[in-house]
C-alpha cells in the first residue's frame, strides 16, 4: 500500500495468492486511494 501511495503508478501487478495478504483485499485497498488505478491480478496457485 505504501508504494501505491508514495510512488504514484500508472498499474500495479498483484498476485491473488500473496503469503501475507490476501491479493483482492489488496486491490480493494488500493481502489480506495485510486479508483483509477489499473490492476493485473495473476496467480501461480502458490507453485512455480
Amino acid at each position: 500500500m505504501r508504494i501505491v501511495e508514495d510512488w504514484s503508478p500508472d498499474a500495479v501487478l498483484v498476485d491473488i495468492l500473496m503469503p501475507d495478504r490476501d491479493g483482492l483485499n489488496f486491490i480493494m485497498d488500493t481502489r480506495h486511494l485510486r479508483d483509477s488505478l489499473r490492476v493485473i491480478a495473476m496467480s501461480g496457485g502458490g507453485r512455480l
